[in-house]
């Protein structure tokens, strides 16, 4: 798999454990955030999360700015 970083650049950090969002070669987003607990995923969420699946969080201000693709798209 072929990753691509479009995480907005003011939202990067140097020491690579902050929140991330990468664009994938197979049409998909890998998102890298805090993962919830077993209990707030049940308290929140239950019935709505698979077996295979995980839910993370990060902060709203990670998924307001598109990717640096689409930015360049919307521009006139």
């Amino acid at each position: 798999m072929e990753l691509e970083e479009i995480t907005p650049r003011a939202l990067r950090c140097g020491i690579g454990i902050c929140p991330a969002l990468f664009k994938t070669d197979r049409g998909s987003v890998l998102v890298v955030g805090r993962r919830l607990s077993e209990e707030e995923v049940q308290q929140n969420l239950a019935g709505r999360v698979g077996g295979d699946e995980w839910v993370v969080e990060v902060p709203q201000s990670l998924l307001h700015q598109p990717p640096k693709d689409e930015a360049r798209s919307a521009t006139p």
